[in-house]
Protein backbone atom coordinates (compact mmCIF):
# COMPACT_ATOMS: atom_id res chain seq x y z
CA UNK A 1 0.00 0.00 0.00
CA UNK A 2 1.26 3.45 -0.85
CA UNK A 3 1.87 5.65 2.17
CA UNK A 4 1.94 9.35 2.83
CA UNK A 5 5.36 8.81 4.32
CA UNK A 6 6.62 8.21 0.79
CA UNK A 7 5.40 11.66 -0.22
CA UNK A 8 7.04 13.26 2.81
CA UNK A 9 10.52 12.38 1.52
CA UNK A 10 10.25 15.36 -0.86
CA UNK A 11 9.52 18.86 0.51
CA UNK A 12 5.95 19.70 -0.45
CA UNK A 13 3.69 22.73 -0.16
CA UNK A 14 -0.04 23.21 -0.32
CA UNK A 15 -1.25 26.03 -2.58
CA UNK A 16 -3.99 28.10 -0.93
CA UNK A 17 -5.76 31.35 -1.77
CA UNK A 18 -3.56 33.08 0.80
CA UNK A 19 -0.30 31.59 -0.43
CA UNK A 20 1.69 28.39 -0.14
CA UNK A 21 1.89 26.60 3.21
CA UNK A 22 3.37 23.39 4.48
CA UNK A 23 0.75 20.64 4.85
CA UNK A 24 1.12 20.65 8.64
CA UNK A 25 0.33 24.37 8.71
CA UNK A 26 -3.10 23.86 7.12
CA UNK A 27 -4.47 22.41 10.34
CA UNK A 28 -7.96 20.90 10.45
CA UNK A 29 -9.05 20.59 6.81
CA UNK A 30 -12.44 19.88 5.30
CA UNK A 31 -11.39 17.66 2.40
CA UNK A 32 -14.29 18.46 0.05
CA UNK A 33 -16.68 21.37 0.20
CA UNK A 34 -17.97 24.29 -1.86
CA UNK A 35 -17.46 27.91 -0.90
CA UNK A 36 -18.79 29.77 -3.95
CA UNK A 37 -21.16 28.64 -6.72
CA UNK A 38 -22.51 31.45 -8.87
CA UNK A 39 -25.10 30.99 -11.63
CA UNK A 40 -23.59 30.92 -15.11
CA UNK A 41 -25.43 32.37 -18.13
CA UNK A 42 -26.87 29.61 -20.24
CA UNK A 43 -27.02 27.08 -17.40
CA UNK A 44 -30.51 25.92 -16.44
CA UNK A 45 -31.91 27.07 -13.13
CA UNK A 46 -32.30 24.77 -10.16
CA UNK A 47 -28.68 23.88 -9.52
CA UNK A 48 -26.91 24.74 -6.26
CA UNK A 49 -26.04 28.41 -5.79
CA UNK A 50 -23.79 29.86 -3.10
CA UNK A 51 -23.34 33.55 -3.79
CA UNK A 52 -24.23 35.38 -0.57
CA UNK A 53 -20.83 36.96 -0.09
CA UNK A 54 -21.43 38.37 3.40
CA UNK A 55 -22.94 35.16 4.78
CA UNK A 56 -20.19 33.01 3.27
CA UNK A 57 -17.47 35.29 4.62
CA UNK A 58 -19.06 35.28 8.08
CA UNK A 59 -19.26 31.48 8.13
CA UNK A 60 -15.65 31.13 7.04
CA UNK A 61 -14.76 33.31 10.01
CA UNK A 62 -16.91 31.08 12.25
CA UNK A 63 -15.05 28.04 10.92
CA UNK A 64 -11.69 29.66 11.45
CA UNK A 65 -12.56 30.66 14.99
CA UNK A 66 -13.85 27.16 15.80
CA UNK A 67 -10.57 25.50 14.94
CA UNK A 68 -8.27 27.59 12.74
CA UNK A 69 -8.90 25.28 9.81
CA UNK A 70 -8.74 25.07 6.03
CA UNK A 71 -11.41 24.24 3.44
CA UNK A 72 -10.73 22.45 0.16
CA UNK A 73 -13.10 24.08 -2.35
CA UNK A 74 -13.86 21.44 -4.99
CA UNK A 75 -16.02 23.59 -7.23
CA UNK A 76 -14.46 23.65 -10.73
CA UNK A 77 -13.32 27.14 -11.68
CA UNK A 78 -15.80 28.97 -13.91
CA UNK A 79 -18.22 26.08 -13.79
CA UNK A 80 -21.25 27.22 -11.83
CA UNK A 81 -22.30 23.59 -11.66
CA UNK A 82 -25.88 22.50 -12.46
CA UNK A 83 -26.45 19.75 -9.92
CA UNK A 84 -29.32 18.12 -11.86
CA UNK A 85 -27.16 17.65 -14.93
CA UNK A 86 -24.33 16.16 -12.89
CA UNK A 87 -26.71 13.61 -11.41
CA UNK A 88 -27.64 12.50 -14.93
CA UNK A 89 -24.09 12.14 -16.21
CA UNK A 90 -22.28 8.82 -16.30
CA UNK A 91 -18.58 8.09 -16.31
CA UNK A 92 -18.88 6.66 -19.79
CA UNK A 93 -19.93 10.08 -21.06
CA UNK A 94 -16.78 11.77 -19.77
CA UNK A 95 -14.51 12.90 -22.63
CA UNK A 96 -11.49 10.59 -22.59
CA UNK A 97 -9.26 13.42 -23.81
CA UNK A 98 -10.03 15.44 -20.70
CA UNK A 99 -9.40 12.47 -18.41
CA UNK A 100 -6.10 11.80 -20.13
CA UNK A 101 -5.22 15.51 -19.88
CA UNK A 102 -5.83 15.43 -16.13
CA UNK A 103 -3.56 12.41 -15.81
CA UNK A 104 -0.84 14.06 -17.90
CA UNK A 105 -1.04 17.25 -15.84
CA UNK A 106 -0.63 15.22 -12.68
CA UNK A 107 2.36 13.35 -14.08
CA UNK A 108 4.05 16.62 -15.05
CA UNK A 109 3.36 18.56 -11.85
CA UNK A 110 2.93 15.97 -9.12
CA UNK A 111 -0.56 17.34 -8.40
CA UNK A 112 -3.24 14.93 -7.26
CA UNK A 113 -6.37 14.34 -9.36
CA UNK A 114 -9.68 14.70 -7.55
CA UNK A 115 -12.49 12.72 -9.16
CA UNK A 116 -16.20 13.28 -8.60
CA UNK A 117 -17.85 9.88 -8.47
CA UNK A 118 -21.61 9.55 -8.73
CA UNK A 119 -22.29 7.72 -5.46
CA UNK A 120 -19.03 5.82 -5.83
CA UNK A 121 -20.02 4.33 -9.17
CA UNK A 122 -17.27 3.16 -11.53
CA UNK A 123 -14.55 3.67 -8.93
CA UNK A 124 -12.69 0.60 -10.18
CA UNK A 125 -12.88 1.75 -13.82
CA UNK A 126 -11.73 5.25 -12.93
CA UNK A 127 -8.62 4.00 -11.14
CA UNK A 128 -7.86 1.48 -13.88
CA UNK A 129 -8.13 4.12 -16.60
CA UNK A 130 -5.97 6.67 -14.80
CA UNK A 131 -3.34 4.03 -14.08
CA UNK A 132 -3.40 3.04 -17.77
CA UNK A 133 -2.41 6.65 -18.47
CA UNK A 134 0.56 6.19 -16.13
CA UNK A 135 -0.82 7.76 -12.97
CA UNK A 136 -0.05 6.20 -9.60
CA UNK A 137 -3.05 5.34 -7.45
CA UNK A 138 -1.73 7.52 -4.63
CA UNK A 139 -2.21 10.58 -6.82
CA UNK A 140 -5.98 10.05 -6.98
CA UNK A 141 -8.70 11.29 -4.62
CA UNK A 142 -12.07 9.61 -5.13
CA UNK A 143 -14.86 11.82 -3.79
CA UNK A 144 -18.23 10.73 -2.36
CA UNK A 145 -17.08 7.15 -1.91
CA UNK A 146 -19.07 6.65 1.31
CA UNK A 147 -22.24 6.74 -0.81
CA UNK A 148 -21.09 3.27 -1.88
CA UNK A 149 -20.21 1.75 1.52
CA UNK A 150 -18.69 -1.46 0.16
CA UNK A 151 -16.03 -2.25 2.77
CA UNK A 152 -14.24 -4.77 0.55
CA UNK A 153 -13.99 -2.28 -2.30
CA UNK A 154 -12.77 0.46 0.02
CA UNK A 155 -10.11 -1.85 1.45
CA UNK A 156 -8.85 -2.73 -2.02
CA UNK A 157 -8.69 0.89 -3.14
CA UNK A 158 -7.01 2.01 0.07
CA UNK A 159 -4.43 -0.75 -0.16
CA UNK A 160 -3.63 0.43 -3.70
CA UNK A 161 -2.99 3.90 -2.27
CA UNK A 162 -6.14 5.74 -3.38
CA UNK A 163 -7.39 8.56 -1.11
CA UNK A 164 -11.07 8.05 -0.28
CA UNK A 165 -13.18 11.07 0.66
CA UNK A 166 -16.21 10.53 2.94
CA UNK A 167 -18.71 13.38 3.07
CA UNK A 168 -22.28 12.23 3.83
CA UNK A 169 -22.25 13.06 7.55
CA UNK A 170 -24.85 15.84 7.06
CA UNK A 171 -27.04 13.98 4.56
CA UNK A 172 -29.85 11.94 6.16
CA UNK A 173 -30.92 10.41 2.83
CA UNK A 174 -27.65 8.47 2.77
CA UNK A 175 -28.27 7.14 6.31
CA UNK A 176 -24.92 8.10 7.83
CA UNK A 177 -25.58 6.17 11.04
CA UNK A 178 -25.97 2.97 9.03
CA UNK A 179 -23.36 3.65 6.37
CA UNK A 180 -20.53 6.16 6.70
CA UNK A 181 -19.98 5.88 10.47
CA UNK A 182 -19.77 2.06 10.52
CA UNK A 183 -17.66 2.12 7.34
CA UNK A 184 -15.26 4.63 8.84
CA UNK A 185 -15.00 2.60 12.05
CA UNK A 186 -14.11 -0.53 10.06
CA UNK A 187 -11.53 1.33 7.97
CA UNK A 188 -9.86 2.69 11.08
CA UNK A 189 -10.02 -0.72 12.75
CA UNK A 190 -8.40 -2.24 9.68
CA UNK A 191 -5.47 0.17 9.83
CA UNK A 192 -6.54 2.00 6.66
CA UNK A 193 -7.13 5.42 8.20
CA UNK A 194 -4.21 6.93 6.27
CA UNK A 195 -6.23 6.61 3.05
CA UNK A 196 -9.44 8.28 4.24
CA UNK A 197 -10.24 12.00 4.38
CA UNK A 198 -13.38 13.47 5.89
CA UNK A 199 -15.44 16.31 4.45
CA UNK A 200 -18.81 18.08 4.51
CA UNK A 201 -19.61 18.73 0.81
CA UNK A 202 -22.03 21.54 1.65
CA UNK A 203 -22.99 22.68 -1.84
CA UNK A 204 -26.49 23.81 -0.86
CA UNK A 205 -27.25 26.99 1.08
CA UNK A 206 -29.65 25.16 3.42
CA UNK A 207 -26.73 23.12 4.76
CA UNK A 208 -24.84 26.24 5.88
CA UNK A 209 -25.47 27.70 9.32
CA UNK A 210 -25.49 31.31 8.12
CA UNK A 211 -27.73 30.72 5.10
CA UNK A 212 -29.84 27.79 6.30
CA UNK A 213 -30.39 25.62 9.32
CA UNK A 214 -27.55 23.19 8.78
CA UNK A 215 -24.43 22.54 10.83
CA UNK A 216 -22.41 24.43 8.23
CA UNK A 217 -18.65 24.63 7.99
CA UNK A 218 -18.09 24.86 11.78
CA UNK A 219 -19.94 21.57 12.22
CA UNK A 220 -16.88 19.80 10.83
CA UNK A 221 -15.09 20.90 13.99
CA UNK A 222 -17.92 21.09 16.51
CA UNK A 223 -19.82 17.93 15.52
CA UNK A 224 -17.73 15.53 13.46
CA UNK A 225 -14.50 15.73 15.45
CA UNK A 226 -16.27 15.22 18.83
CA UNK A 227 -17.98 12.15 17.33
CA UNK A 228 -14.59 10.75 16.29
CA UNK A 229 -13.37 11.29 19.83
CA UNK A 230 -16.47 9.62 21.26
CA UNK A 231 -15.77 6.58 19.07
CA UNK A 232 -12.43 6.25 20.83
CA UNK A 233 -10.21 7.00 17.85
CA UNK A 234 -6.64 7.84 18.76
CA UNK A 235 -5.64 11.53 18.50
CA UNK A 236 -3.17 10.73 15.71
CA UNK A 237 -5.89 8.93 13.77
CA UNK A 238 -8.27 11.87 14.11
CA UNK A 239 -5.55 14.29 13.02
CA UNK A 240 -5.01 12.25 9.86
CA UNK A 241 -8.72 11.94 9.06
CA UNK A 242 -9.52 15.64 9.46
CA UNK A 243 -6.54 17.20 7.77
CA UNK A 244 -3.19 15.50 7.49
CA UNK A 245 -4.20 12.88 4.91
CA UNK A 246 -5.76 15.27 2.40
CA UNK A 247 -3.25 18.09 2.79
CA UNK A 248 -0.30 15.75 2.31
CA UNK A 249 -2.00 14.20 -0.71
CA UNK A 250 -2.77 17.54 -2.38
CA UNK A 251 0.55 19.21 -1.58
CA UNK A 252 2.85 19.75 -4.55
CA UNK A 253 6.61 19.22 -4.65
CA UNK A 254 8.17 22.49 -3.53
CA UNK A 255 10.10 22.89 -6.80
CA UNK A 256 6.82 22.69 -8.75
CA UNK A 257 5.31 25.44 -6.59
CA UNK A 258 8.32 27.69 -7.12
CA UNK A 259 8.02 27.19 -10.89
CA UNK A 260 4.36 28.16 -10.76
CA UNK A 261 3.13 24.71 -11.77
Amino acid sequence: MASLSVLSDTPRELITVTGSVKPAEAGITDAHSHVWIAPVPGVSTGGPVLDDRSAIAAELVDYRQAGRGTVIDCQPGGCGRDGRVLCEEEFGNSPMALIEAAAMASLQTGAAVGVHTEKGANAERIISLLMDFGLRADRVVLCHMDKRPDFGLHCTLAQEGVMLAYDTFYRPKYRPEENVWPLLTRMVGGGLDRQVSLATDIAEAKMWSRMGNGPGLPGFITQIIPRLEALGFEPDTIRRLVGENITCCLALPKDSVSRGA
